[in-house]
């Protein structure tokens, strides 16, 4: 059992050690398929070698084997089918970006490539025919160049080219590029020179400013030693200058003080006389203006005190005979009422007679039925009637004077009101004329306050008098 066992594990083992064992065809295979993906990958390039000469010499080129063994290869036929064919072929993107520079305008506004290679062709298309054939223009149908006389197909992914047409275009791309590489060439040439050209100047400024700082070293240092000199110079002078006015003018000032204190002494005598008599003056015309001032508020006082009693007594006066007249106005009032209660209750007892006379005429003309008595009752009833009829316009005259003695009253007091009015008016204008008396108060104050700045200020003045005759004393 246990060789047995052996023998089962080391069957595995062997197997094992022969897979990871590698083979010359396996490596084969692998490098193949890498080859593959490697070409997928890539755009490859075949190259075909040739022999230059029978005898594999270097430096010895014979063409006509050269030539034979590119016929036999089939490579001058593969050249021939190619280039009647379309042998180059661009994408749209491709063909746009290399193929551009010669019309920008064409593919300025289109919206893709293929819009943009479509225009970019039909716009470069006179000029490739022009390089092509050398001929007039032949258009097609739609009246566009007819692109297979060009070389220049365009299809729905690439843009085809044979090989007259790839010429053409190849040389005037390298024509704008040519011209693109001296403009560029310009710009550089000229950004260099100018940056030569401002390193000169910048070089030449300098050496401008050094010889100007030393110029004006040289003449900052001649300006010093000039300065110091005529400062030494002027110090000395200054000190001669100087010592000679000193003396003189102390001397001056010793004659100046003698011949100043006489007239200051004479001066101060002349001013202690014109100051007493100013003083004098002064107080005396103060002193009658103060009185004449007070006279003036005494006299207008009094006159305000008699206008105000005599307007006082003319308001009181007024008013009492307005209440002496709103009495009698009130009495006469009163009487009325009483004659007019009187002429009603009369007019009240005729028309009681007047009833007692009808009904004592129907019961007369019941009982006796005479003719006079009815004619006599009938004098006495338009009597009667006339009596009524005076007491009704007695009743009408005592109610017209009632209204009057009513609207009297009514005028009565708003003149009442209108003298309560001018009462008041009246105590305003006393307190305006007690705030004038104030007001004439404070003017005099107000002149006590000037007078007494004044006698300040002279008092200040003589101070100072004093001060300056003392200094000129000293």
């Amino acid at each position: 059992s246990n060789d047995g066992l052996r023998s089962s594990g080391g069957a595995p083992r062997r197997l094992a050690g022969r897979a990871q064992k590698t083979t010359v065809g396996g490596n084969f295979t692998r490098q193949l398929k890498k080859l593959r993906d490697r070409i997928d990958n890539t755009h490859p390039h075949y190259i075909r070698c040739m022999k230059p000469n029978a005898e594999l010499v270097p430096d010895n080129f014979r063409s006509t084997m050269i030539i034979e063994q590119l016929r036999y290869a089939g490579v001058l036929e593969a050249i021939r089918v190619s280039r009647v064919g379309y042998p180059q072929r661009y994408p749209h993107d491709q063909f746009v970006r290399r193929y551009g520079i010669l019309n920008p305008k064409a593919i300025k506004n289109s919206r893709s490539d293929n819009d943009a290679s479509s225009s970019l062709v039909y716009a470069i298309s006179r000029t490739v025919y022009e390089g092509v054939l050398g001929e007039d223009e032949q258009k097609d149908e739609h009246g566009h160049l007819d692109l297979h006389n060009v070389g220049i197909q365009v299809g729905n992914s690439k843009v085809f080219l044979r090989s007259k047409a790839f010429e053409v275009l190849e040389r005037l791309r390298g024509q704008k590029m040519s011209a693109a590489a001296v403009i560029v060439q310009t710009h550089t040439r000229r950004y260099f020179a100018q940056i030569e050209y401002w390193q000169v100047l910048n070089a030449i400024s300098i050496i401008q400013c050094h010889l100007r700082m030393i110029a004006a070293r040289k003449r900052v240092q001649e300006m010093r030693e000039q300065k110091a000199a005529t400062v030494v110079q002027t110090t000395w002078r200054k000190y001669i200058s100087k010592h000679s006015y000193l003396s003189i003018v102390l001397v001056a000032r010793l004659l100046q003080r003698v011949q100043r204190g006489r007239v200051d002494r004479k001066i101060a005598a002349i001013l202690r006389a014109r100051l007493h008599a100013s003083f004098v003056i002064q107080r005396s015309f103060r002193c009658y203006k103060a009185r004449a001032i007070r006279a003036r508020l005494n006299s207008a006082h009094v006159v305000q005190r008699a206008y105000r009693c005599f307007k006082a007594r003319r308001a009181l006066k007024a008013l009492k005979m307005e209440a002496r007249d709103l009495k009698a106005i009130g009495n006469e009032r009163n009487v009325l009422k009483k004659e007019n209660q009187e002429l009603i209750e009369k007019v009240e007892a005729l028309n009681g007679k007047i009833e007692e006379l009808h009904e004592q005429m129907k019961d007369e003309q019941e009982a006796r039925g005479s003719i006079a008595d009815m004619e006599a009752l009938r004098t006495e009833a338009d009597n009667s009637k006339k009596e009524f009829a005076v007491a009704m316009t007695n009743v009408e005259v005592a109610k017209t004077a009632l209204s009057k003695s009513e609207a009297q009253n009514k005028e009565l007091q708003l003149e009442a009101e209108s003298l309560k009015v001018k009462i008041a008016q009246y105590s305003l204008q006393r307190e305006q004329e007690m705030a004038s008396s104030g007001v004439l108060q404070r003017e005099l104050e107000s002149i006590k306050l000037e007078l007494s700045t004044e006698k300040e200020q002279s008092s200040v003045t003589l101070v100072s008098l004093k001060e300056e005759i003392d200094q000129l004393k000293s």
